[in-house]
């Protein structure tokens, strides 16, 4: 039940802003965080569950996985190809996209440091710039979201409309290990297959 409560938080992930209802958002792309980690997909999850907390600000719009596919299609580069600062940063200019998400995961002891960028596309900018430590593996979600909150209050949205909502985790789950097969699974559905396909591929 856990990983089809996840695969329906990343299928609403996936569809596009203009198909929810409309208001008047800042478009944000986040990259894959970059740097050393205990294990390589670290900075890949760390930027996919900041996105899905991002996409819970009224003022923002996260730039879904199906829109940066179709842009690096657009752009004749691999949609496999990892979101790495530079090419994130290409796709943000090539959509218009008016703020791009940057960002590293590194090894601190027991834990990590995730370090996150916000940076104007078009001057290359660092506008803003937070950082989080998570002292051991329970601690990463928590932390990404206090990184989430950092942005979203920087980005303009109140503190009385951050601290709102429930904790996105609260009602899914705190496993890395289902978070990393959640994180296949949006993949699965990026690639156009159902919650119940992408699911049983699921390891």
């Amino acid at each position: 039940m856990v990983c089809v409560a996840l695969l329906l938080l990343g299928a609403w992930y996936l569809i596009p802003r203009a198909e929810r209802p409309a208001t008047a958002r800042t478009g944000v792309l986040v990259a894959d965080f970059e740097g050393q980690a205990k294990d390589s997909t670290d900075g890949e999850l760390v930027a996919h569950v900041l996105r899905m907390e991002l996409a819970r600000s009224p003022r923002l719009s996260v730039v879904s996985g199906q829109r940066i596919e179709e842009a690096l299609r657009r752009m004749r580069r691999d949609p496999s190809l990892q979101l790495n600062a530079a090419l994130a940063r290409e796709v943000a200019l090539r959509e218009a996209v008016k703020v791009l998400v940057v960002g590293d995961v590194r090894v601190a002891g027991t834990g990590v440091v995730l370090s996150a960028s916000v940076i104007d596309p078009e001057s290359g900018e660092i506008t803003y710039g937070a950082s989080e430590t998570a002292r051991d593996s329970a601690e990463l979600l928590p932390a990404i979201e206090r990184l989430s909150h950092s942005i979203r209050e920087r980005t303009g949205e109140s503190l009385a409309s951050i601290q709102a909502g429930d904790s996105l985790w609260s009602f899914t789950t705190s496993s890395l290990r289902a978070l990393r097969k959640h994180m296949a699974g949006t993949r699965a559905l990026q690639r156009g297959e159902s919650v119940q396909v992408a699911a049983e591929r699921m390891p």
